[in-house]
């Protein structure tokens, strides 16, 4: 009610300044406010639709980055046995996931160090492999050891 009576004040005394013609001793204004309630159970509803919003969203963003990453493949080691070798092709299983391993152009290493041949790797040796991993299908090797310890050869004295 203050706010009216004040509104009506300073329009009265904008009547006067300006030397418009007024309708009285007084100017009035009638201003109409209209409050709409919003009921606890909208406002409820409107934070738990913005928070599922927010989430899905979320969730877009993450599916996206995996899908980019995967699409570019992943570069990590992946240690493993040997299931076979045809020419540069190496199968290797770890786990319940057998990967295929492209080694064109690679030179292996054995467990100290030393070059090796692809043809050196048997099938039952344990390997690692660091490379572009995409799928089941390593690229891109960086690095190829096979990690099987040497065979011991004693001789009985």
């Amino acid at each position: 009610m203050q706010k009216n009576i004040a509104r009506s004040l300073a329009i009265g005394a904008l009547v006067l300044a300006l030397g418009l013609p007024s309708f009285g001793s007084v100017a009035s204004a009638s201003v109409t406010t209209v409050k709409t309630k919003i009921t606890k159970e909208a406002r409820i509803a409107a934070r738990v639709e913005a928070r599922a919003a927010k989430i899905a969203a979320k969730k877009a963003r993450v599916a996206a980055r995996i899908a980019a990453r995967q699409a570019k493949g992943h570069k990590r080691t992946l240690p493993g046995k040997v299931v076979s070798v045809t020419g540069t092709t190496i199968l290797m299983s770890k786990g319940n996931t057998t990967y295929t391993i492209e080694a064109a152009g690679i030179t292996p290493v054995d467990r100290k160090g030393a070059a090796i041949t692809v043809a050196d790797i048997k099938t039952g040796h344990k390997i690692s492999v660091r490379g572009t991993v995409t799928g089941t299908v390593v690229t891109n090797i960086l690095k190829l050891r096979d990690i099987t310890l040497p065979v011991s050869t004693t001789t009985a004295d």
